[in-house]
């Protein structure tokens, strides 16, 4: 009876290890049965796209350099035009007695050197020239003496006098030593000057009544 009974446990035991094995199996079949093919494949290496171009430079990195310099360019100009814009504009001229005057005055009672006579040899020559319109540009003492000869308003005795100081100027200028007294070149230098303006206010008066009474034309 007992044997009977260890018998009947080992054939139930191999009849539900049999059973489980079986419901395992069914189970793992089914679970693969209902698996999409896209699930299946998840695994697998999709397969590889086409190689793409290479990927062209960007904007800065084609015209940053230009544009970079226009702007600073653009910038240079405009701080010029400003600063062009807000320099101080030069007053009138003023006339050319105020000119030499002004050059000439600081010069009274100075050592006649070489530079000190340049400079009033050219401060009359500049006045003489534009005072009584003979050109313009840098004139020599011989170019003055000619103009002069021929400038009628000028006159004959004045210009002499202008000729005859820029002369001894030159000489003393360009002399190893000085010679005699000195010159006082720059108060002669003025006072050929207050004639020169007493001589052209003259003739401005004589011209006036003149310009007054011309008729008028219809």
């Amino acid at each position: 009876m007992a044997l009977t009974n260890r018998r009947n446990r080992r054939e139930s035991r191999c009849l539900a290890l049999v059973v489980s094995l079986g419901v395992a199996v069914w189970l793992q079949a089914g679970s693969a049965a209902t698996l999409s093919p896209t699930q299946a494949g998840d695994d697998e290496i999709p397969p590889l796209q086409p190689p793409r171009g290479e990927i062209p430079p960007g904007f800065w990195e084609q015209h940053g350099p230009t544009v970079i310099g226009s702007a600073v360019l653009v910038l240079a100009g405009t701080a010029a035009g400003f600063a062009w814009w807000r320099r101080p504009r030069p007053a009138g001229l003023a006339p050319p007695e105020s000119l030499a005057r002004r050059e000439l005055e600081p010069l009274r009672g100075q050592p006649e050197t070489g530079m000190l006579l340049s400079r009033v040899s050219s401060a009359l020559r500049h006045y003489v020239r534009d005072a009584f319109r003979l050109g313009v540009g840098e004139w020599t003492t011989a170019e003055v003496a000619q103009a002069l000869q021929q400038c009628p308003e000028a006159g004959p005795e004045l210009g002499a006098k202008v000729v005859e100081l820029l002369r001894q100027c030159d000489e003393r200028k360009f002399a190893p030593a000085p010679q005699g007294p000195p010159l006082n070149a720059a108060a002669r230098a003025l006072e050929l000057i207050a004639a020169a303006e007493a001589r052209r206010a003259e003739l401005a008066r004589m011209a006036a009544p003149a310009q007054g009474s011309t008729p008028a034309t219809a």
